[in-house]
Order: C-alpha cells, then structure tokens, then sequence
C-alpha cells in the first residue's frame, strides 16, 4: 500500500523539463550598459556614449531625428551633468532583440555659444519625459539602436523650453 502511494506520489510530481534559455542573463548585461550609459552621461563622456549606440543608431526627439553622431552631440553640449536619472521599466528581450520605457530626469548647465538664448551667458537647463529605448545585440554586446522621446518637459533657467522655437530678435521698426 506504501509503494502504491509513493508510486501515485511520484506519478503526480512535476518532473523538470528542458531548461529554457537564461534571458536572466540578458537582462542583467543591459542593465550594466544602461549603468554604463549613465556614467558616460554624467561624465558628458561621448566616445563612451558613442561606443554604446548601433553605427545606424537613430534619437526621435521633440519632432526631429538625430543619427548616431548627431545625437551624441546633442546629448552632450556642455559640461558634464548635474544629474542624470533614467529609470527603466518594461524590459523586453526577444532573441537579440530588447525594449524598455524609461522615465529620464536630468539637470545640467549649457554656455550658450550662439544658440538658443543670451548669447555668452550661462542656462540651467532641466528636463523629464518618458523614453522607448530599443537595443540590438551585436557580437555578443547589447547596444543602443534607437530612441524615441515619447513626452518630455524642458526647462531654461526656470522657464518652459522648446528646441524647436528659435528666439527671434525683437521687431525693428521701418519708417
């Protein structure tokens, strides 16, 4: 009767299947690029944040397209950061594939040299949003490949801003 029920038991009892395969590890490796990211934002480091990005890597930000070295010259004007935050959510890895949501916080200091602005004088800069990050595996690395501000919320020196409105000098009057 024991060996009936320890058979019945042994029956029942999940056996361990083929093991599938470790995407854990996936998920931790880019999680380090997106500590290593951070780091290189920080430092405004842009060899390091240009060695993370895909050769076709592409940046959607506020209606306009940046290709690799455009956005790393975007990503980096000044100075190195106040603060950079970038929080991922939603991580997805399929094969060599992998997306995130991220929500970005940064802070930092720009000279104007000519853009947007006073020109020569120094703007606190600040922004938040919220980010799709799309990364590739390449020759066993993860990289970024692409990323596309979903909304975001810039700030000059305490003011709303948008990089898509160059300040135009005040109207001159014709007699």
């Amino acid at each position: 009767m024991n060996a009936m029920i320890l058979c019945a038991a042994l029956l029942t009892a999940a056996l361990p299947g083929p093991k599938a395969p470790e995407q854990g590890s996936d998920e931790k490796a880019i999680k380090a690029v997106h500590t290593q990211l951070m780091a290189a934002f920080k430092a405004n480091n842009a060899d390091a944040i240009k060695s993370l990005f895909t050769t076709g890597f592409t940046q959607s930000a506020n209606g306009m397209t940046f290709n690799r070295d455009q956005a790393v010259a975007q990503m980096t004007p000044g100075p190195a950061s106040k603060r950079v935050e970038w929080t991922m959510s939603a991580l997805r890895v399929s094969g060599n594939r992998a997306a995130y949501k991220s929500i970005f916080k940064f802070e930092t200091t720009l000279d104007n040299a000519g853009g947007s602005g006073v020109k020569g004088k120094t703007h606190s800069m600040s922004g938040t949003g919220v980010q799709k990050i799309q990364m590739e595996k390449q020759g066993g690395k993860w990289l970024y490949s692409r990323l596309e501000v979903l909304s975001s919320k810039l700030m000059m020196d305490g003011k709303p801003f948008n990089p898509q409105v160059q300040q135009s000098a005040p109207n001159k009057r014709t007699q």
